[in-house]
């Protein structure tokens, strides 16, 4: 599930960005003629599907399996993230 969230993050932001690029460039008469409204479509698929899979995803590991570091993973994650906690 966390796999297809973020492969569905990664295509869908040139897709949302080619469909408000088309939008905010041509006239409504124009727009009939293009594919914004197709691409639009998709781009919202995509990306309301990726929203959802990624709050299951928080929902699951922060919620419901409520994930500890113990021992060394507690060291290891102090090790990664402490240096930019301390700035």
């Amino acid at each position: 599930m966390l796999a297809v969230h973020v492969i569905l993050s990664a295509i869908s932001v040139p897709v949302v960005v080619h469909a408000v690029v088309l939008g905010l460039t041509h006239s409504v008469p124009e727009l009939r003629e293009s594919a914004h409204a197709r691409v639009g479509r998709i781009a919202v698929a995509a990306w309301g599907l990726s929203l959802f899979l990624g709050l299951v995803t928080y929902v699951m590991l922060n919620h419901i399996y409520g994930w500890v570091p113990r021992g060394g993973e507690a060291a290891l994650l102090l090790a990664v993230v402490g240096p930019s906690i301390r700035r």
